[in-house]
Order: C-alpha cells, then structure tokens, then sequence
C-alpha cells in the first residue's frame, strides 16, 4: 500500500471509494433514494475542488488504485481548546 498526496486526477478514484462505502455501509440506515442520489459523476465534481482546496490524502494498493482516502481543512469553528 501507498499513501500520497492526491492529485485532482485521483478525484474519480476517491468518489468512486466515497459512494461505494456510503451505500455499502448505510444500506437500510439512510433512504435508497439518497443513496443513489450519491454518483461517482457528482461526487468526483466535489473531489476535484476539495483536493484544491484542502490537504487530501489517498492510498493506494500495488496496483495502483485508490482504495481510501483522508482530508481535513482549517478548522472553522474558532473554538479550539487546549486538550
């Protein structure tokens, strides 16, 4: 396995593993029609502005697919605590 940073051409890759794990996982919690609301086209759409956007971080396996992803942005609340 690999872990890079993602490049906008990952955006498909990373929609298609977000909608997969969103209908896989949320079967018969949340409704079909919301599920399927969820395409790889659309998806992909906000991947490519997301990875502009903010640090996303995918891995890879041997073959080179995109099998997870992370990212994370500039914390928005203005509300951090010390822990």
């Amino acid at each position: 396995m690999k872990i890079r940073r993602a490049a906008v051409t990952d955006a498909e890759g990373v929609a298609r593993v977000q909608v997969d794990s969103w209908r896989s996982t949320y079967e018969h919690i949340v409704p079909d029609e919301y599920l399927s609301s969820r395409t790889y086209e659309n998806r992909s759409q906000k991947w490519k502005r997301m990875i502009t956007e903010q640090a996303v971080y995918v891995a890879e396996d041997n073959e080179g697919d995109i099998i997870g992803f992370s990212n994370g942005g500039q914390e928005r609340s203005g509300k951090l605590s010390a822990l």
